[in-house]
């Protein structure tokens, strides 16, 4: 009996470091989800491609820029884990928003090249910092906007570059904290290496922060970006959108009410 006992045992303590083991390394498939163009769809918008090189690999997506306009805001938008970026040239015109970069991920869209935390945050800030030094861009005109695992990269350029605002879309304190929630009984911080760990930049960045939180969101629940937008230093406003969840906030008329009042 103490033998099948012991037998049990060991082979519960296997099977979870098998799972353990099998959660290390399979987190990028998990978190990112890369999604291709579209031809067909993005067609209509072949005047506004926009491609730049970084560190040998091709980011491409689409830049509107209207020049001798620069009190209008221009919009960064960073999107979700299952996002292609162009279907949102038609929300932006929506929303009043005529100035905008939208760039697929590594791995995203026609963007070359694997998906990671790391290659994320450096390409942003390069694309960031070519916005405003070879396309001229005012720093002051620039506004960050991101939706759920984009809000990660939105924050991490505003704590590393001056600009105007923030706008975070179902935002999360960091992805390692919302993962626990999911596996309770796993040691999520020892195995995640792609945290995102926004709640450790928030006390460091100025900027005001426009947070817009589903009320029925079960992907990122409501606490995790209550806990980011009140680390926030800068100025922040926290709105949930009534009777939204993580997919249909971009929808709701509130929503867009709130981004038109918070970027004019």
């Amino acid at each position: 009996m103490l033998k099948f006992i012991k037998f049990t045992l060991l082979l519960l303590v296997g099977l979870y470091l098998l799972i353990c083991g099998y959660m290390f390394t399979q987190q990028k498939n998990m978190l990112f989800i890369p999604v291709p163009e579209d031809p067909a769809y993005t067609a209509q918008f072949k005047h506004s491609r926009f491609d730049i090189d970084i560190d040998g690999f091709k980011l491409h997506g689409w830049m509107q820029h209207s020049i001798g306009t620069q009190e209008k805001p221009f919009v960064i938008y960073y999107g979700g884990n299952a996002e292609e970026v162009s279907h949102h040239q038609t929300w932006f015109a929506a929303h009043g928003i005529s100035d905008y970069l939208l760039m697929n991920y590594r791995g995203y869209g026609k963007s070359s090249g694997a998906p990671s935390e790391a290659a994320l945050k450096s390409d942003a800030l390069a694309i960031f910092d070519h916005v405003v030094n070879t396309l001229g861009v005012s720093p002051q005109r620039v506004v960050l906007m991101g939706r759920s695992l984009g809000s990660g990269i939105a924050s991490y350029v505003a704590s590393e570059r001056e600009v105007a605002k923030v706008v975070l879309i179902t935002p999360y304190d960091s992805i390692a904290s919302v993962a626990q929630g999911y596996y309770p009984w796993l040691p999520v911080s020892l195995i995640m290496t792609e945290r995102f760990d926004s709640l450790t930049l928030a006390p460091n960045i100025d900027e005001p922060v426009l947070c817009l939180i589903a009320e029925t969101d079960r992907i990122v629940p409501t606490q995790h970006a209550r806990r980011l937008c009140s680390a926030w230093k800068g100025p922040d406003q926290q709105v949930v959108i009534p009777a939204s969840d993580h997919i249909n906030i971009v929808s709701k008329p509130e929503f867009k009410h709130r981004v038109k009042t918070f970027l004019n």
